[in-house]
């Protein structure tokens, strides 16, 4: 027998939460404003979502510990009722988000799937959501995993077995394009042609994240560094070059030919030493691990740094202001939140798979994708961290 959205809340996840008023009221709002990208009667529940996050402090995407005990109940009920969802999905979304923990700390992986560590048995993948439709763009559904990249280069049968869920949720919702975060889609094509699947790189939508970034927050002057110049890297560097920035790579476990090789090929200077950055003010943070950039500065430094590293940068220093990468639409929002963003804040991949579902207009040059997604009211959505004491509470709430 087929169930409704409404009948799952009242068999499932009601009982659960019956005892406790504030869990009833929270579990009410989180799970119907879930569906709220694809049920308009459920956009009030949004509105009641963002007022709690507000109400309590809860702005740079920190967690609640009654937040996140619901969503452990939601989502673990909801399990069992995959194919329901999928069919009420079924038309009416053009994409899909997965959202996975990267090279996760125990901070990161709590906060996709908080019960991890529980012995209960943990799905290759959930429904987390739908990020509500806006001006010219539909719906698009959240998905999450709780496996790291370690987990899966560790056992590739739950690479198969993720590829194989994405390719079901692909047939019974009728989507176009699926976005994977962090490094996964380049793992992921080792092993298929992502075409098939019908997933993005994402690396368009990361590159267009971090330039709306770039635009609305480096105004000290024309010098950027980009931090880690590998694929990513690479393409930013060229971009903010054509838009007349004075960029500079930096690349700390290269060795010397590496870097004078990556110096002709880019026409960059290529450093590698800290003396030689100390007065670059404005860095584009993509080294393999966020905070391998704390190492290569020196204490006394001050400037922006516009981090789209995963697991993210988590180190600050004093007269550092620091900009976690995220962007979106005008809106716009995720319900509930990713865990490390705003409700409103996307990762580059997902702009990407939901600009290649939406607007017919976009194609191989990166510059009209860029044009397309603003005239489609792309904006900027970073967490902005100002003190090293607020972001430490923001990594505090999901362990």
């Amino acid at each position: 027998m087929t169930k409704t959205i409404d009948d799952i809340f009242k068999r499932e996840i009601y009982p659960n939460v019956k005892n406790n008023i504030q869990e009833l009221e929270l579990a009410e709002i989180i799970y119907f404003a879930m569906f709220s990208g694809v049920e308009e009667q459920n956009s009030e529940r949004v509105k009641q979502y963002i007022k709690y996050l507000e109400k309590n402090q809860v702005g740079f995407s920190q967690i609640t510990s009654l937040e996140k005990k619901v969503r452990q109940k939601i989502f673990l009920k909801l399990e069992k009722y995959q194919d329901n969802i999928l069919n009420f999905l079924d038309g009416k979304i053009k994409s899909i988000f997965l959202a996975y923990p990267g090279y996760g700390s125990e901070a990161v992986i709590n906060g996709y799937y908080p019960y991890k560590n529980s012995k209960k048995h943990i799905p290759d993948i959930f429904f987390g959501g739908t990020m509500t439709a806006s001006e010219n763009i539909k719906a698009t559904g959240v998905f999450f995993t709780p496996y790291n990249t370690f987990d899966f280069k560790k056992d590739k049968r739950k690479v198969y077995g993720l590829l194989d869920n994405l390719l079901d949720i692909k047939e019974k919702t009728s989507i176009q394009k699926i976005g994977i975060a962090g490094t996964l889609p380049g793992y992921l094509e080792k092993v298929v042609n992502l075409e098939d699947y019908g997933i993005v790189p994402g690396i368009w939508g990361t590159l267009s994240s971090i330039l709306i970034g770039i635009e609305d927050k480096f105004d000290i002057n024309k010098d950027v560094l980009v931090a880690g110049v590998g694929r990513i890297g690479e393409e930013m560097i060229k971009i903010l070059k054509e838009r007349g920035y004075n960029v500079y790579g930096f690349e700390q476990y290269k060795k010397e030919d590496e870097r004078k090789e990556i110096e002709k090929k880019l026409g960059v200077k290529i450093f590698s030493k800290k003396e030689e950055i100390k007065d670059i003010k404005q860095i584009v943070n993509l080294l393999w691990k966020g905070d391998n950039l704390i190492k290569s500065l020196d204490k006394s430094w001050f400037g922006i740094s516009l981090d789209d590293t995963y697991p993210p940068q988590t180190k600050i220093l004093k007269n550092m202001f620091l900009s976690k990468v995220a962007a979106g639409f005008k809106d716009l929002k995720i319900v509930p939140f990713v865990p490390f963003f705003d409700a409103d804040g996307l990762p580059g991949c997902a702009v990407e798979a939901i600009a290649k579902s939406n607007f017919e207009q976009v194609n191989d040059n990166f510059n009209d994708f860029y044009r397309i997604l603003k005239e489609n009211k792309f904006v900027y959505k970073g967490v902005d961290i100002k003190d090293r004491r607020a972001y430490f509470k923001i990594l505090k709430s999901f362990i």
